[in-house]
């Protein structure tokens, strides 16, 4: 699939760029691009298509409907025990915000290729890329679903999906399929001399032509701005290295393979499996939630930490060979504008927990900071101002709770009214992070949770 979702909110993008297309493409003009992408596609991937790929126009609507088909599972699991009518809105809300960015897709029930070229002007407006081939970068979309149709073919994505067991194995299957799309259709996009779609191609799938390292985040943005970058391009940096190493065939059996996504991302050294420890959220919903909001609560996910601590990915995905397992918990008010989000982990010792926290914390404050700083910049560009500089936030030392290490990074906005907080608790290999968006938590409230799963985790 490709989609800018992760990085651009559908608030975000220009209602009044909804309505144009690169051209005026019909179901006639794909398919030409899809005979074309044929051979190249097969040769530079070794492999032929079973199935003759068709591809058809569509539209948001079209792209919302695939995703809620493809993401009810994972949802359910997700969100397991919430009444029927929360877990739909979670699943609705997610098609939603994924589909409004969605260029193209394969269909799994038809082995169709949906596309939609009015995408490709939007994303680029978005992104304020001006004289781009637009056609170039379409034929970089059909090519990279086209990919995923061969994928489909030979090993059955569809039931690989059906059959994940978890978010760890959700992850991997994502890094794996996209990073092995992206390797091949620019190999073919290059092969063909149509190489002026691939740089803002990059651009659409890292959210920003300088690249994430150089603007920053806030603090509820900062996962969602990094984490395409790590599925698209970091995996298919992997890719290529491998399909130099050893030929097309040994790519093609990575992304086979099966495992924690941690060992695909690092593999140099073999990763291993974190622990799922959902459990230790038992009882402590009422406490980091109000009881009308949706929570979910899932095993950890290493593509969402390493996400959050971008600035710092090798570090982080060092320590993490040290996280022994953990749990994710989501929770949403009435609107995507309220939520908070805990992340609980267990290290095998305090050295490598107090590592991570202190890790987490720089990523966090040079987030903030970077975002500032490129914000200024491009005002100060477009004032014609003089240099501007940063104002790095500092993470502080919060309440002494039961003897444990807090920390706090706060994300305020005009009038200082507080926006989001970000809260770190360790107590010995244990630490937990709690980030909140417009809905801070009462202090008695989080004393109580935290030492809850602390003592969870320690059994």
């Amino acid at each position: 699939m490709v989609a800018m979702w992760r990085l651009l909110s559908p608030l975000v993008l220009s209602v009044s760029l909804l309505g144009q297309s690169v051209r005026n493409f019909e179901d006639d003009d794909l398919q030409n691009v899809v005979d074309e992408l044929r051979p190249v596609i097969e040769r530079v991937c070794g492999k032929k298509f079973l199935e003759a790929p068709v591809a058809y126009l569509a539209d948001s609507g079209d792209m919302m409907r695939l995703l809620r088909v493809e993401m009810k599972s994972a949802v359910e699991r997700e969100y397991r025990g919430q009444p029927r009518s929360r877990i739909q809105r979670a699943l609705q809300l997610r098609a939603d915000v994924q589909s409004a960015g969605v260029m193209g897709k394969l269909e799994f029930a038809s082995g169709e290729l949906l596309v939609v070229p009015s995408k490709v002007r939007l994303l680029l407006a978005a992104l304020e890329l001006e004289g781009v081939d637009e056609l170039a970068v379409l034929k970089c979309v059909i090519a990279h679903e086209m990919i995923h149709a061969l994928q489909h073919q030979h090993l059955g994505l569809a039931q690989r999906f059906a059959q994940l067991p978890n978010v760890a194995a959700l992850d991997d299957l994502n890094l794996r399929i996209e990073g092995h799309a992206v390797c091949y259709s620019e190999m073919a996009i290059a092969e063909l001399g149509i190489t002026a779609g691939i740089k803002p191609m990059r651009a659409i799938f890292q959210g920003d032509v300088v690249g994430r390292s150089n603007t920053g985040a806030s603090l509820d943005l900062r996962h969602a701005a990094s984490s395409s970058t790590i599925s698209y391009l970091r995996s298919a940096k992997i890719f290529r290295a491998v399909h130099e190493a050893s030929g097309t065939e040994a790519t093609w059996r990575m992304v086979a393979e099966a495992g924690a996504g941690i060992s695909f991302l690092r593999s140099s050294k073999e990763g291993k499996s974190l622990a799922d420890l959902t459990v230790c959220f038992d009882d402590v919903d009422r406490l980091l939630a109000p009881k009308t909001w949706t929570v979910g609560k899932s095993e950890l996910s290493v593509l969402q930490l390493l996400s959050s601590n971008y600035l710092k990915y090798e570090e982080s995905l060092e320590l993490l060979q040290s996280c022994e397992g953990g749990a994710h918990l989501h929770a949403m008010g009435v609107t995507p504008l309220l939520h908070r989000r805990v992340v609980a982990m267990r290290f095998e010792d305090e050295q490598a927990a107090t590592r991570y926290r202190r890790l987490s914390e720089w990523c966090a404050e040079e987030d903030l900071a970077l975002a500032r700083s490129y914000q200024y910049r491009k005002i100060a560009e477009e004032l014609d101002l003089g240099p501007t500089g940063r104002e790095r936030p500092k993470t502080v030392d919060g309440p002494a709770w039961n003897g444990f290490v807090s920390r706090s990074l706060v994300q305020e906005r005009k009038g200082s009214r507080q926006a989001a907080q970000l809260v770190w608790v360790q107590s010995g290999r244990i630490l937990i992070e709690i980030l909140w968006v417009n809905s801070p938590i009462a202090e008695g409230d989080l004393r109580v949770a935290t030492k809850m799963i602390v003592e969870s985790l320690r059994k």
